[in-house]
């Protein structure tokens, strides 16, 4: 499964186009296999890139759980997570990050137990050009 956050993106509303866990306290668990084939092979969540407002995911404590298999695509999202994330109940080994910002903390962890597997996933790793390094100036 995928799933694709998108919609209106208007001055003034309050939607949250990120996955979110209200409901259930600590009990939540978030837990998608990306499909294998198709448009979206290998593509778990996908925030539409064109959103400016409620994108940001911060989740602590594994609430909720996130155990996911392939992409999770978020490119203007700051996402803080506390907790571990994991693979998908009946997915491959495979978590890519696409995210304006990434902060993982606390015991937090990703495919502790696991070393991948994205092209089992469906996933055709991203890769992007770097034309130079920065250095530091003493």
């Amino acid at each position: 499964m995928t799933l694709v956050f998108s919609g209106a993106d208007t001055p003034g509303t309050n939607y949250t186009h990120a996955p979110t866990d209200n409901t259930n306290g600590s009990g939540g668990r978030l837990d998608i296999n990306a499909p294998t084939t198709g448009l979206w092979s290998g593509v778990a969540i996908y925030q539409d890139p064109s959103l400016t407002r409620g994108l940001d995911v911060a989740a602590a404590g594994n609430s909720p759980t996130w155990n996911i298999s392939g992409l999770i695509y978020m490119p203007h999202a700051s996402v803080t997570l506390n907790g571990a994330v994991d693979k998908a109940a009946h997915g491959q080994s495979c978590v890519v990050m696409v995210a304006d910002n990434f902060t993982i903390s606390g015991t937090a962890g990703i495919l502790q137990t696991d070393i991948g597997n994205c092209g089992g996933a469906g996933l055709t790793m991203p890769t992007a050009t770097v034309a130079a390094r920065s250095q530091l100036v003493q």
